[in-house]
């Protein structure tokens, strides 16, 4: 295995790419803050031609904490298939993860009772609060009674949208008449669904839908 060689360049070096796939603008604000916070842990990789293969928000990001200088790792052992290969890749892999709310819950409760500042989780105000014990409400015990039936649709969790919400169904036919509601077809395998529909964020679950 090749070994890695991290290097800092003067960001304006940098070239974006231009049919970059993936739309980040929603993170950029998390990122430079999680920069500013933790430092700069992830390099930006390039091709040799200092064009960006992975970390474009990472770039973005810098761009907007006004960094003169960023750490990159070359890509010099990939073709050019191979790279924007790559670039998909690194992008759509982040899809096939998920969080384990138990884990996750636990780890938030714990940061908060450290005092520590939780909007450097990446997580916003209501999606903390929807982590508190003492929360009593409709959301929680939601979410509460989700756990015990294990059964739910959930939204896309890359907070790209304007609001995320979670829907919770008690019955087949709850499924159905939510799925007329917003025209647009719920399987077994549907992990996010987006309203008004927009086909070019349902990559993932073209391939599950039902066909008219």
């Amino acid at each position: 295995m090749k070994k890695l060689n991290i290097e800092y360049i003067d960001i304006k070096e940098l070239k974006p790419y231009k049919n970059n796939p993936r739309k980040n603008d929603a993170a950029v604000d998390i990122v430079a803050k999680s920069i500013k916070e933790f430092g700069f842990r992830n390099p930006i990789i390039l091709d040799e031609n200092n064009e960006i293969v992975a970390g474009h928000t990472r770039y973005e990001a810098s761009k907007k904490l006004k960094l003169k200088e960023v750490p990159v790792l070359r890509v010099t052992d990939l073709t050019k298939e191979q790279i924007k290969a790559f670039r998909i890749m690194d992008n759509k892999s982040q899809d096939y993860s998920q969080w384990d709310y138990d884990f996750l819950k636990k780890e938030i409760l714990d940061l908060k009772e450290l005092n520590y500042d939780l909007d450097f989780t990446g997580f916003d105000e209501n999606e903390i609060n929807f982590f508190n014990p003492d929360t009593d409400g409709p959301a929680n015990n939601a979410y509460l009674e989700w756990r015990k039936n294990g059964t739910i649709a959930y939204g896309n969790e890359d907070n790209t949208g304007y609001k995320t919400i979670l829907l919770h169904f008690k019955a087949e036919e709850d499924v159905r008449e939510f799925s007329k509601l917003i025209n647009q077809t719920i399987t077994d395998r549907t992990k996010y669904l987006w309203y008004p529909k927009q086909e070019e964020d349902k990559v993932g679950d073209l391939q599950y839908e039902e066909k008219k």
